[in-house]
């Protein structure tokens, strides 16, 4: 939970010139599986989209904030989260980067030249070299030629792809929930990877970048932010509003109402950044919220 809201706390929303793209631009798209089992009761599938929405200016750097949609199915029951503004960039290196929510430093998080150097018998380049290269072959999207980089486990969905990132295990199977990239999608092209229908990911909100009749704006609305005294809430689409949560930058809960009104008493709250968490029968959504 303090990573999501640090995330969220640490950056000013807003439009920033275009970030440097080469490999990436404001159409990519991820999309991941994994599968594990609760322990109990049965399996748990997680289908994630991971996607851009507009950009911002972090500390002279442009960056694509990112959002990260979560479609969880447990029991035939189907839960959506949506996470997010993160910052993400690449630059003129090949190399991706994002913010540390913890410390607020940029880090790196891949390098394509070492996909792009990388031979048949070097030390696996990810996976602290568990094992060696052993399969190359390329991908192409919109007619650019990928290298498909993988160790000891083989198959499409294994590896890391340059320019897109990490695909899945290279070395040797993970825990429950490593999962891997099903299809990565960019300006309209989408490269299957694994065996999962791409259809059955969510569908990103956009309410920057382009138009989307799913953006959270046109299914909850929540006002005036920032506020003073009285939150209100409009439902857009007669969800079902289950409960609402709103958490300090310390991690803790310091509202919580179930089945709320549209109207939320916020005075008693000290003057500051929160997390507003509004859960409904179909979905949960969490954004930034301001008390002055």
């Amino acid at each position: 939970m303090k990573r999501l809201l640090f995330f969220l706390l640490l950056f000013n929303l807003g439009f920033a010139q275009v970030p440097y793209s080469n490999y990436w631009d404001n159409t990519s798209e991820w999309r991941h599986f994994s599968v594990g089992f609760d322990g109990v009761s049965g399996f748990i599938l997680k289908y994630r989209t991971i996607y851009f929405d507009g950009y911002q200016n972090y500390n002279g750097q442009n960056y694509y904030r990112t959002f990260t949609k979560v479609n969880e199915v447990h029991n035939g029951i189907t839960t959506t989260t949506l996470y997010g503004p993160f910052l993400r960039r690449e630059d003129a290196t090949g190399k991706f980067y994002n913010i540390n929510p913890d410390t607020g430093l940029e880090v790196e998080s891949f390098d394509n030249q070492i996909i792009i150097n990388a031979q048949i018998g070097d030390a696996y380049p990810y996976d602290n070299g568990s094992c060696t290269v052993q399969q190359i072959d390329t991908k192409i999207i919109n007619g650019t030629i990928l290298k498909h980089v993988k160790g000891s486990l083989f198959g499409e969905n294994y590896g890391v792809l340059e320019g897109v990132g990490f695909v899945g295990n290279s070395c040797a199977l993970g825990n429950e929930f490593s999962g891997y990239l099903n299809c990565y999608t960019k300006q309209g092209a989408t490269l299957q990877l694994g065996p999962e229908d791409c259809s059955l990911f969510p569908t990103p909100y956009r309410t920057f970048l382009g138009t989307n009749t799913n953006a959270l704006d046109k299914i909850l609305t929540f006002y005036p932010n920032p506020v003073q005294k009285t939150l209100k809430i409009t439902n857009n689409n007669n969800l079902k509003i289950t409960s609402i949560t709103i958490i300090n930058y310390l991690g803790q809960i310091v509202l919580n109402e179930n089945n709320p009104s549209d109207t939320i008493d916020v005075s008693t709250l000290a003057s500051g950044n929160y997390l507003l968490k509004i859960n409904t029968d179909k979905s949960n959504f969490i954004q930034k919220l301001i008390k002055n």
